[in-house]
């Protein structure tokens, strides 16, 4: 037992310390520029595959929007496939004065439903048929989906885009010839976007709305967040409230593109089959072209100290739910890696304290789970534990069972296996990490966006492998405590 305790710990020292030299060598390799309008380049050659994977990552999410623009950040998300000036377009100036009809007619549109019980139904009725008219007749110029098609036809992969609390980001996979292309077609969308098929689009969102509010986890959920945080921004809905979506104008996506998509927030992370020179003089010549706008300032908000627990039930139809919320702080913040590790120990995988306790000894939950950054990194966010009871359990077993669970954590200290599981899995994930192209570039961007510096992405391993189970012990003490935390529970609604 001796010889392989000892094996199995020099095995992982070993691991260790090629995987540091395989990060070691990856943080030189990749090049950072900022270019004379104040967008960041990365860039990391990787020659194997004649591929190379583009990631535009934007400092803009639902945390910036503000009563009345909820869901303006998804919304642009979507806009921004709809091409440019010279992509989409049959004629550009044809087009351009159909759209400001549109514009004109939907602003009428607004102002009559402004008037609420004084709004004249039958100009409204009118009006809503002038405007799909004019949307028609816009729409002969639109070319659909061109600027994907584009893409496509030149074998690219990955192409998506994704919007969070925090940041939007944009993604594809292109053969390493089609760099020049993409960077063209990338400057050109956010330097003349034109926000065609804007109306139609809307329907779209709306029906995304209502697939993702068909789910009684997600509606719970949105109502978790709003009871958990007073003032913080992630209180509000990633997809935006129903009118606020049915209202915003094509002057007020204008607006928010104009205030957030400046070249000072935006990051570029190239990896792949390239030269870093010949990837910057590129740049050089296409993104520059960007307009500059201003650089990002913190949302500024002020939460109020929670000081005593906060509890509350939602009955839909569904299975019972419980999930609690600890307040937790941003990513930056120096204890964020132990809420991470807590996490793990916690609620993470087969061999964690909550699934061994309530799934597979006790037979009290069917799922259990703990994470930590929810639903953003950026600002304080929750630590949040979650399980599904078992039919017939009540939910007070549950929680009485995850509360004995973490008194455990706060007077005991976690053992040292459990400590090195965790950290074996985080390097584990940090190796994987490194395999993919693509996933190597989202990180690249998204850590110099988080943290200002893409290094922090190599640091974050050192940042587990440092926490102590002192560390582990003081947070469950000081955090991970009743009067800190947000009770909801989902209980099912008889039909």
């Amino acid at each position: 037992m001796v010889k392989k305790t000892l094996l199995t710990v020099l095995l992982s020292t070993l691991v260790l310390l090629l995987s540091a030299q395989s990060f070691s060598n990856i943080e030189e390799d990749v090049h950072r520029f900022t270019l004379d309008n104040g967008a960041t380049l990365l860039v990391l050659p990787r020659t194997n595959v004649p591929i190379v994977n583009c990631v535009t990552l934007v400092d803009v999410g639902a945390v910036r929007e503000e009563p009345g623009i909820t869901g303006i950040s998804h919304y642009l998300e979507h806009m921004a496939f709809k091409g440019t000036r010279t992509i989409g377009t049959t004629d550009y100036e044809a087009e351009k004065t159909a759209l400001e009809e549109c514009h004109r007619i939907f602003d009428e549109i607004l102002e009559e439903r402004e008037k609420e019980d004084k709004a004249d139904s039958d100009k409204l009725l009118r009006l809503e048929q002038e405007l799909e008219q004019a949307v028609e007749t816009a729409n002969q110029y639109a070319v659909d989906n061109e600027f994907s098609r584009i893409l496509n036809l030149n074998g690219s992969k990955n192409l998506n885009a994704g919007t969070s609390y925090d940041l939007t980001m944009y993604t594809v996979s292109l053969p390493s010839n089609k760099l020049e292309l993409w960077m063209i077609m990338e400057a050109d969308r956010f330097t003349y976007p034109v926000f065609r098929q804007l109306y139609p689009e809307r329907d779209v969102i709306q029906e995304e709305k209502r697939m993702y509010e068909g789910s009684p986890l997600y509606r719970f959920s949105n109502r978790f967040m709003k009871e958990a945080f007073v003032n913080n921004p992630y209180r509000t809905t990633l997809i935006g409230e129903e009118e606020d979506i049915r209202s915003l104008k094509e002057a007020d996506l204008r607006e928010y593109f104009d205030r957030y998509y400046g070249a000072r927030n935006l990051v570029f992370a190239v990896v792949g089959d390239v030269e870093p020179q010949n990837v910057l003089q590129l740049a050089n010549k296409y993104f520059t072209a960007i307009p500059s706008g201003t650089k990002n300032t913190p949302v500024s908000f002020s939460e109020p100290e929670q000081r005593e627990e906060r509890y509350f039930s939602y009955e839909d139809l569904a299975q019972p739910y419980i999930m609690i919320g600890y307040q937790a702080p941003a990513a930056t913040h120096p204890d964020a890696p132990v809420f991470s590790v807590i996490a793990d120990i916690l609620g993470q995988g087969r061999s964690s304290r909550l699934h061994r306790s309530l799934v597979e000894e006790k037979n009290l939950a069917a799922y259990s789970i703990s994470y930590a950054g929810a639903p953003g990194r950026v600002y304080d966010n929750l630590f949040v534990i979650a399980a599904v009871p078992m039919q017939g359990v009540e939910t007070t077993d549950c929680l009485d069972e995850i509360d004995r669970q973490i008194e455990i954590m706060q007077r005991e200290y976690v053992t040292l296996e459990e400590l090195g599981g965790v950290k074996r899995r985080a390097l584990k994930r940090s190796i994987d990490r490194l395999k993919s192209g693509l996933g190597l570039s989202i990180q690249l961007a998204y850590y110099e966006s988080l943290f200002g510096d893409y290094t922090e992405l190599f640091r974050e391993i050192e940042m587990i492998e440092s926490v102590t189970r002192e560390d582990i012990m003081r947070v469950m003490q000081e955090a991970i405590v009743p009067a800190n935390r947000t009770v909801g529970v989902l209980q099912p609604k008889e039909r």
